[in-house]
């Protein structure tokens, strides 16, 4: 009997660009918390992987502007 290899991929950083006025890159370790002041762009990076993954955002329009990337690290 053979089994088939689970593959696995895991975010390993996200880099915006001019999204809602924010540049950063952000390195994501199994657990990362996104702690800041008010309007810091924690929401924002949550919304960029959001983004990223689905093309869009629940709830907002779909005319955004900026660029959102993702690199994942997988087997």
């Amino acid at each position: 009997m053979t089994y088939a290899r689970r593959l696995t991929r895991r975010i390993v950083r996200v880099t915006i660009t001019g999204f809602r006025g924010h540049t950063l890159t952000v390195p994501i370790h199994p657990v990362t918390v996104l702690a800041g002041p008010n309007m810091s762009g924690k929401t924002t990076v949550r919304d960029a992987i959001a983004l990223a993954l689905t093309a869009r955002l629940p709830g907002q329009p779909t005319d955004q502007t900026g660029m959102c990337t993702i690199d994942v690290l997988g087997d």
